[in-house]
């Protein structure tokens, strides 16, 4: 029989909003990059800021603001305020499940853009040789420190502090739903009021989608590092590599420049390919293949309770 250390469960609604009161306390990063930028690249602060003026070096120093401020932040964050030990969110860390995380977060992207190319929605108008060699330096050093630190910040808020406290309280099944709502929800925030209703809920709709498949990653390895690494592949391979709208952002810094036409329904529209029911189909078997693949019998999963 499994041995259980006794920890009390939170109130959920306290959960909610300390929970989201620390991922605003981490973005505190933010506002150091673009000071970083506008001493280092020659633009105001208030026109950084603005998304007025960037360039590679903005980049550049925006990611090493989240290496040097943002990752030691989310660090304090989780160890003396959120107060619950690194082995309760699994947070140990895993090269192997990071590297395969990241693997398949590189992969689907590619996919789902080979699927929308051939149907003649997908256009490549720029590559890599519009860049300096020093500005492809910027670029590719600058993205990867910031997307690792966002991977690293939205998992351990919404997968490691959200659902694994609500799974506590209320069970996974709900704690689920709870937090992919909650994933999607912010996203929708981040966006107002650049967009409509009808847009607002499907940018929800990805959300708890993508929220479900997080949290089977989680669920099924036991360990935040899958899906961090999922998550950090995924932002790097449609922001970096293809340079294609994440997250209703424009990617004007990516390696290529990938331009999506055609049927908001297929291509996503303003929020980019992750609103695509292309994507939602293979977020959902992917999903599926979590939950139920195991090299022999049952899969084991993640206890709510243990530690």
């Amino acid at each position: 029989m499994p041995q259980y250390t006794t920890i009390k469960a939170r109130n959920p609604i306290l959960v909610l909003v300390w929970a989201f009161g620390l991922f605003m306390l981490i973005q505190v990063y933010q506002y150091l990059g673009v000071l970083f930028s506008s001493i280092m690249c020659g633009g105001s602060f208030e026109a950084i800021i603005e998304g007025e003026f960037t360039n590679s070096c903005c980049v550049l120093w925006r990611g090493i603001a989240a290496a040097i401020v943002g990752i030691p932040l989310a660090v304090f964050v989780t160890r003396y305020l959120w107060r619950r030990s690194w082995e309760w969110m699994r947070l140990r860390f895993s090269t192997k499940l990071f590297a395969y995380g990241t693997l398949l977060g590189l992969i689907l992207p590619l996919l789902i853009i080979a699927v929308i190319f051939t149907m003649g929605m997908a256009t490549v108008v720029a590559t890599p040789a519009r860049f300096s060699a020093i500005e492809l330096f910027s670029i590719i050093i600058g993205t990867l420190f910031l997307l690792g630190f966002i991977a690293l910040a939205e998992e351990l808020v919404f997968r490691g502090m959200a659902l694994r406290e609500w799974a506590l309280k209320i069970g996974w099944p709900r704690a689920i739903v709870l937090s992919a709502l909650y994933f999607g929800i912010v996203h929708v925030i981040g966006l107002l009021p650049r967009i409509t209703t009808t847009e607002g809920a499907w940018i929800v709709l990805s959300g708890l989608i993508v929220g479900v498949l997080l949290a089977a990653m989680y669920i099924r390895s036991k360990s935040l590092w899958l899906p961090i690494g999922f998550h950090f592949g995924w932002n790097l391979c449609l922001q970096l590599f293809l340079g294609t709208t994440i997250s209703g952002h424009e990617a004007n810094f990516g390696l290529f420049r990938t331009e999506l036409s055609g049927p908001v329904i297929l291509t996503g529209g303003t929020f980019g390919v992750e609103s695509s029911v292309i994507t939602y189909v293979i977020y959902i078997a992917v999903t599926i293949l979590f939950l139920s693949y195991a090299k022999s019998g049952r899969p084991e999963l993640l206890d709510p309770r243990s530690e």
